[in-house]
């Protein structure tokens, strides 16, 4: 019977597993599927039948042979499954064991150089901000001493009030120019919508210009400049009076013209005639009106200009310009003040991110080291996984020569055993697998433990002194930092 063990001990390598990847166990060797492809049955039979082998043969016959190298392929793609999973185990502690500590000291080496590229920038920020506030101070001296100032400018940080009052004056203003010259014509507010917003603005605004601007100037040192806000001064009041007045006098005509009841068309020529009449009669009796609504127009139009004309004034510092560059100055002392804030969290959030950095990696190196210990134990129980396995390889040695024998045995004429089927099967010594010596774990986490407590008080410290130099920037005197040649700390040169 022909019969080649070459071809299907090269089959076994594709169609069986006697190692599962995903559990990491042996799998047991069926002893069905090796009588199959053996043809146990048939090749027992047949060799029984021709005596095969002969009785008085001591030898291990051919069948016998074969079923040994049969197993012992098995045992060989066992023990190579064993090696390869017991590679991958050490390859894999060996990357974990190696390489921790290097990154963790690249991390502190790119916060040193992060911090100091960062300080720079944030002192050369600081440095330019704390010029530019000594520089205001200089300048704001100067005005208090050119202008006989003493004590800080008085203004309100938020106008916000003052300008509402000014905003609801003008709308007050609007207001009682519509009832009151809308009351006078016959068509309401909406015959005289042009008249209502013309006067209430212009009336507001000159207030508004007059308190402002021109009213400040009686408080300046400059006699010239008093002299001339007194001439700006008067005519603007005059003009403000003279205004409500010439209203005054709109109204009363808009008043005559209304009662007259005239026809449409008489008053539409009437109308074109209404401005000059009024101006008539503000020019030969500004203060004879012949409603009393319109002196109450002109009562109300003088006390919201004489409001407007207060909180306007109190927008600023009594004195012309003081105000102003106090408030430059504080915004330049504000700058400095919210740059050296933000220079102190920038360094305190760079040295805290960085060592947050090393720790999660000191984290990481006792996760593996961890891990690697526990890998140890895993390769001894590998191996005892792999020698149970064997053991049962020997008992399915021991079926298949009992099994071949018994078939061999019925096939014979004389039913004897030969001698040969006296030696049993037994699993070669060198199929066994041994541990080796298990490497010395030697822990490297205490080390880098306090190599990360160095490297993470090193760069709090450079995070300090960075600071520290901040701060030195608010002490320097006004000489230094206005000196011709600005120089920048030495630990920052390159």
């Amino acid at each position: 019977m022909a019969f080649e063990l070459k071809k299907i001990l090269s089959s076994l390598n594709n169609t069986t597993s006697v190692f599962d990847e995903g559990t990491g166990e042996f799998n047991t060797i069926d002893v069905n599927l090796a009588k199959n492809n053996l043809q146990l049955t048939e090749r027992s039979s047949e060799n029984g039948s021709k005596n095969i082998p002969a009785i008085t043969s001591s030898k291990k016959d051919a069948m016998a042979v074969e079923i040994d190298s049969y197993l012992k392929h098995l045992i060989l793609m066992a023990k190579d499954k064993l090696l390869n999973r017991e590679k991958a185990i050490d390859d894999l502690s060996q990357i974990q064991s190696e390489g921790s500590l290097e990154y963790i000291t690249e991390i502190y080496e790119n916060g040193k150089a992060d911090l100091n590229t960062t300080a720079k920038d944030r002192y050369n920020d600081l440095f330019t901000a704390r010029r530019d506030w000594i520089l205001g101070e200089k300048e704001l001296a100067g005005f208090r001493e050119d202008h006989k100032r003493r004590g800080p400018a008085r203004f309100d940080d938020n106008n916000t009030k003052n300008y509402g009052w000014i905003f609801l004056i003008t709308i007050i203003e609007i207001i009682a120019n519509a009832v009151f010259l809308g009351g006078a014509h016959r068509d309401g507010p909406a015959g005289v919508f042009a008249e209502i917003l013309m006067f209430g603005i212009i009336n507001i605004g000159f207030s508004f210009i007059l308190g402002f601007y021109i009213w400040r100037g009686f408080y300046h040192i400059s006699s010239f400049r008093n002299t001339v806000s007194g001439i700006l001064a008067v005519p603007i009041l005059f003009l403000i009076a003279s205004l409500n007045l010439f209203l005054a006098h709109y109204r009363d005509k808009l008043e005559s013209l209304n009662k007259a009841n005239l026809a449409i068309d008489e008053m539409n020529v009437l109308f074109i005639e209404i401005g000059s009449k009024a101006r008539e009669a503000f020019l030969s009796h500004p203060f004879f009106l012949d409603d009393f609504k319109s002196y109450l127009l002109m009562f109300i139009g003088l006390i919201a200009s004489t409001i407007a004309i207060i909180k306007s004034f109190q927008l600023d510092d009594p004195y012309p310009g003081y105000g102003k560059i106090s408030r430059e100055q504080s915004k330049l002392a504000d700058s400095y003040n919210k740059k050296q804030t933000n220079a102190f969290e920038d360094m305190d959030d760079l040295a805290d991110d960085f060592s947050n950095q090393i720790n999660e990696q000191l984290n990481v190196l006792k996760g593996n080291e961890t891990a690697i210990i526990t890998r140890q134990q895993d390769k001894k129980q590998l191996h005892e996984k792999y020698n149970n396995w064997l053991s049962s390889v020997q008992s399915v040695g021991e079926s298949l020569y009992a099994f071949y024998r018994e078939e061999n045995i019925k096939a014979r004429k004389s039913k004897k055993e030969p001698k040969s089927f006296k030696i049993d099967y037994l699993v070669s010594n060198d199929a066994k697998s041994k541990l080796g010596p298990q490497k010395r774990i030697v822990s490297s986490y205490m080390t880098a433990q306090k190599t990360c407590k160095k490297y993470v008080d090193s760069l709090n410290r450079q995070s300090e002194k960075y600071q520290n130099m901040f701060k030195d920037i608010e002490n320097m005197s006004p000489d230094k930092v206005l000196g011709q040649e600005y120089k920048q700390p030495t630990v920052f040169k390159s």
